[in-house]
């Protein structure tokens, strides 16, 4: 069950919190952002589930949604500006949380994410931090500095 959506900087949003129970109901003006926090939903699910990993790290464009271009989904049509969504669900008594923000590369015209981070209860379990000099990962609360290597079997080994 999904527990609560943060949003920051998606759509009509500028930071906006959705706490959920068993039965929700959306009620609002015509352009209020209704509509916004199920494309949310949908935008995670579709970049979740997405086969083509040469069409970038999430599917702004998908099978639950077409969302159009970054321009079109950030908050003020802003391409400077990052795009954050904290995800909570599970149980009541051992609630999940994904955390992630998705930047605009203008000098490439492509979207990456510039932050992730996934905790289980009340337990870090991973992190990334980048931007355009460094990185930071963090597994279960130990960091590594730039040595580590997504992918690369010697840092697993």
């Amino acid at each position: 069950m999904i527990h609560s959506l943060r949003l920051k900087n998606f759509r009509a949003y500028k930071d906006q919190t959705f706490d959920f129970a068993k039965l929700n109901i959306f009620v609002g003006a015509n352009n209020t952002g209704k509509s916004s926090a199920l494309s949310a939903i949908n935008f995670i699910a579709q970049s979740i589930i997405q086969s083509d990993v040469n069409a970038g790290p999430v599917a702004i464009n998908g099978a639950f949604e077409q969302l159009g271009t970054f321009l079109d989904v950030v908050h003020g049509n802003k391409p400077t500006t990052p795009i954050g969504f904290t995800l909570e669900y599970g149980h009541a008594h051992t609630k999940n949380r994904i955390s992630f923000e998705i930047k605009y590369r203008t000098q490439r015209k492509e979207t990456e994410i510039s932050a992730f981070s996934f905790r289980q209860g009340k337990k870090n379990i991973y992190s990334f931090k980048g931007d355009s000099d460094s990185h930071v990962v963090r597994v279960k609360g130990t960091s590594n500095n730039d040595d580590f290597v997504v992918g690369d079997p010697a840092a697993v080994a």
